[in-house]
């Protein structure tokens, strides 16, 4: 073997030390060693976005690594291989099982939602990154992807440019997008209304990439669920592509067959949670961009914007179009008080007194959740101690009695909220650490 291919895979290995499987297999697995040469290591990727997110995401990680392994002198470069025409699978499909094709196939894609457009945070990462890796080689890995998280959160954004990404890059595959309600519409059409369902097959069963989105509104569907059963299996025999999104986990899912529940398993499930206040604050500064490139809105009212809408990120960019709008129609300059007056509907301002809604807002929005969550019945490690602190914090801070915190909290029994403050008290007395987040958690509430 050549010795600097011997150096590269060093390197390769070293690097996986220090990122996730996801990010590996993303990213520098599809990575081609070219050759060191002149104190410079090329190596060669398949598209622009793997070469873009090398160069700006690890650019750092990946010299301090060359540098330990071939030579402080040393540096890289990154170059894209050929494009290499594959054959489209749906061709070979069709005809298989003589299902006609469509001279055109209708996609259904929104062309704004890409991954240039997303901004990346510490919420949404492995999301993206393994999107990115099906998007690069659809049906090869990750199948299905199965992409979950609260409304708002920018599932479909993720999911759709996948599509734009694999139709841009491979025209001739065949994307199809559709809600689950679309989905269940036109298989009700063809059943109760044509009375022949080869249309509607031919229609999914063509595609190389399927995009369900919100999937959990299939539950009680039980024709419908059969169906996609049906077609799932068709796609996934062929190594077709498809990515799901759904407003939670497949197992958290009621009244949806366990046979799909388990074909949903068989790929990737990632999660997205609620953006961190600096990524909100990133989503904001990217939409206003997107909108008029000319218009720089102040760190204050970007950092006001991002305050007062913690969990949603459809609602951030709705309340960026109507600041802009609203300062372009009334003339006035984009300011705090402009903000505050145009945003009065949509951020809602801080009670002059602290009551158990704001505690809940305070803890939610620190541990990166949603006030429903709280609310919710889920048992993740993570939540139920979130739940915890704003219970021992309600007590402590308001004069609400446990039966009335529990009913704030989704109608937890007394008993529950008394075992979390007994619970929280103890963590203070015990955890030097939990006890400096507790108090900075009070100060957060109390800076009304």
């Amino acid at each position: 073997m050549d010795e600097n291919l011997e150096l590269w895979n060093m390197t390769i290995d070293t690097i996986k030390e220090f990122i996730s499987n996801v990010e590996f297999q993303t990213w520098f697995k599809p990575t081609k060693f070219i050759k060191a040469e002149d104190n410079v290591v090329y190596i060669e990727v398949k598209n622009d976005i793997v070469k873009k997110l090398l160069v700006k995401r690890y650019n750092d990680l990946i010299l301090d690594t060359i540098h330990t392994v071939f030579g402080e002198n040393f540096t890289y470069s990154v170059s894209l291989s050929q494009k290499q025409d594959v054959p489209s699978i749906s061709e070979n499909f069709a005809k298989e099982n003589s299902y006609s094709l469509k001279p055109e196939f209708e996609s259904n894609l929104n062309p704004k939602f890409t991954f240039e457009s997303y901004v990346v945070g510490g919420s949404n990462k492995l999301a993206y990154d393994a999107s990115a890796r099906v998007a690069t080689e659809p049906g090869e890995i990750y199948n299905p992807l199965y992409i979950y998280g609260n409304v708002g959160l920018g599932k479909t954004h993720l999911m759709q440019a996948i599509g734009n990404f694999i139709k841009e890059n491979t025209p001739e595959k065949k994307v199809l997008y559709v809600t689950s309600e679309k989905f269940l519409s036109d298989f009700l059409q063809a059943v109760r209304v044509q009375k022949d369902t080869t249309e509607f097959r031919n229609k999914y069963r063509c595609a190389d990439v399927l995009l369900v989105d919100d999937i959990q509104f299939f539950v009680n569907k039980q024709e419908t669920q059969e169906e996609f059963f049906n077609t799932f299996n068709a796609l996934t025999d062929l190594n077709k592509q498809i990515i799901l999104t759904s407003d939670k986990p497949p197992q958290q899912i009621n009244d949806i067959d366990e046979r799909l529940k388990s074909r949903f398993e068989m790929g990737l499930i990632v999660d997205i949670q609620s953006p961190t206040l600096e990524t909100r604050m990133a989503i904001i500064k990217e939409k206003a961009s997107n909108i008029d490139k000319t218009i720089d809105i102040p760190d204050e009212v970007v950092e006001f914007i991002a305050d007062g809408i913690p969990s949603n990120v459809r609602r951030l960019e709705g309340a960026v179009q109507k600041l802009l709008a609203y300062s372009k129609l009334t003339k006035k300059e984009i300011s705090l008080a402009t903000a505050k007056e145009a945003l009065k509907d949509m951020i809602n301002q801080k009670p002059t007194t602290i009551n158990i809604s704001y505690i809940q807002e305070v803890v939610s929005q620190f541990y990166g959740l949603t006030v429903d969550d709280l609310k919710a019945k889920k048992r993740s490690k993570e939540i139920a101690n979130a739940r915890q602190i704003a219970m021992y914090l309600s007590r402590k801070l308001t004069d609400t009695s446990f039966p009335n915190i529990g009913e704030e909290f989704g109608g937890k029994d007394h008993s529950t909220v008394i075992h979390a403050v007994d619970k929280i008290e103890a963590d203070i007395k015990t955890s030097k650490e939990f006890k400096e987040t507790i108090d900075l958690l009070e100060q957060k509430i109390k800076a009304l």
